[in-house]
């Protein structure tokens, strides 16, 4: 929830700009992936490092 909730809400806000207009499955289509991407080597592994301890007990 910390990781993913932040990323999708800046993607939207970076995003809505170029893809506004586009219909809301089409806009998914490219949030999507870009989460799922920053999330898997950008995002995760920097909440491990920082709650790595926490999460291991």
């Amino acid at each position: 929830m910390c990781g993913i909730y932040p990323t999708i809400v800046v993607l939207g806000l970076a995003t809505d700009p170029v893809l506004g207009d586009l219909y809301l499955p089409v806009r998914l289509a490219v949030l999507v992936p870009a989460a799922a991407a920053a999330m898997v080597w950008q995002i995760n592994p920097r909440l491990q490092r920082h709650f790595g301890a926490w999460l291991t007990r």
